[in-house]
């Protein structure tokens, strides 16, 4: 029997063929249902509950079911199971204080275990007399990207960002270097960069006069005091070389994002 009815979705069970035997086996291993015999039975089902009404649903289906359209892991893995949820990414903040440090990691642990990504906004002070600073916190979420498994399908995916004017920048950006202090590195973490216009400006202004002044200054975002004065241009240069060499850090326009919320975010102050 080629076509059936699943979910109230009809489908072609040819479409199988347009797997390879390895795709068929990462499917049922990762994804597919011990009473799912077929991967036109995985798609029906995710189809049918994200779909808006029958007509969408099926049209999901088809899409799906051609490799036109692919859900992410979450997606294709979710339903008809304790685990998982129907949303594939999540962007906490780590807050600086006590409670904030403490639940922030807890909260980002189930959410991986539940299948979700993590991009995490790193909010904390700078190391000084009282504050270890952002790179021993980071630690913490690189060992747990390893020991929390999102079931079959993946170990947890995480990603720390952190403003370009923040005074633990440089050790930021180093840390999936291989080399260097251990205690320094986060090789399983990923990272990105909050990139204000100020910062574009000034190397806008240095590309038309290499002469002008690149002071940037890195603040503390607990008190706003200047920790250190630093050259717009060399910061510039050196997360050129790392992305040349490693492809990240990713570049987050900040400015660009919030100038460009929709309207109902801007209202609710985000």
């Amino acid at each position: 029997m080629s076509v059936g009815s699943v979910h109230g979705i009809t489908v072609d069970y040819s479409r199988d063929n347009l797997f390879d035997e390895l795709g068929i086996k990462r499917l049922k291993e990762s994804y597919m249902k011990e009473d799912e015999n077929s991967p036109q039975e995985r798609f029906a089902y995710v189809s049918s509950k994200f779909g808006s009404n029958p007509e969408h649903s099926q049209r999901l289906y088809e899409y799906s079911s051609k490799h036109w359209l692919s859900y992410s892991t979450p997606i294709l893995s979710f339903g008809r199971s304790a685990r998982g949820l129907p949303i594939s990414c999540f962007l906490p903040y780590l807050h600086d204080s006590s409670a904030g440090l403490v639940d922030t990691l807890s909260e980002v642990n189930w959410l991986s275990m539940l299948g979700g990504g993590i991009g995490i906004g790193v909010g904390i002070r700078s190391a000084d007399d009282k504050s270890t600073g952002v790179m021993p916190h980071l630690r913490t979420y690189d060992a747990s990207s390893l020991a929390y498994r999102q079931g079959r399908t993946r170990r947890g995916s995480y990603a720390a960002y952190l403003d370009i004017n923040h005074p633990d920048i440089m050790l930021f950006l180093d840390m999936r270097k291989p080399t260097g202090d251990p205690n320094m590195r986060a090789l399983n973490l990923h990272h990105g960069i909050n990139i204000t216009d100020d910062f574009m400006q000034i190397i806008e202004r240095c590309m038309l006069d290499p002469q002008a002044d690149d002071s940037f200054k890195l603040k503390d975002p607990h008190d706003g005091q200047i920790r250190e004065v630093v050259s717009a241009k060399e910061l510039w240069m050196k997360i050129l070389e790392l992305r040349m060499q490693t492809g990240e850090p990713y570049l987050h326009f900040i400015d660009t994002s919030n100038n460009n919320l929709p309207w109902f975010q801007k209202k609710l102050g985000l």
